[in-house]
């Protein structure tokens, strides 16, 4: 996130924009460290941590448009549940969740 800043029109000192970014880098942290088995019986739900770390962008509603989170949104839910959902390899799959994660970052400059 913070390369997100850098890489957009985020002023040096626009303080607002930068506590945005801290603000989506905590929460995207968080989604991290879940993935919302305890909203799903003890079952891992990808979809979800998909979702959420999605949804983690939102702060930066304050410098970027709404339809970058959006297609983000859909593209990590969509991608992270069919990856693991596809693949047994836990390793390959963490490396492709991480993957998508940055991957999908350029979305937001949509």
């Amino acid at each position: 996130m913070i390369a997100f800043g850098l890489l957009t029109n985020i002023h040096p000192f626009n303080a607002l924009g930068w506590v945005m970014v801290a603000l989506s880098l905590g929460l995207s942290i968080g989604a991290i460290s879940t993935y919302w088995d305890f909203l799903f019986n003890d079952n891992d739900n990808f979809y979800m941590h998909g979702l959420m770390l999605g949804l983690a962008s939102l702060p930066l509603l304050v410098t970027i448009h709404w339809w970058g989170i959006l297609a983000r949104c859909l593209v990590m839910t969509v991608g992270m549940g069919l990856w693991s959902k596809k693949i047994d390899n836990d390793i390959m799959e963490e490396f492709g969740r991480g993957f998508l994660i940055t991957a999908t970052i350029p979305l937001l400059l949509i």
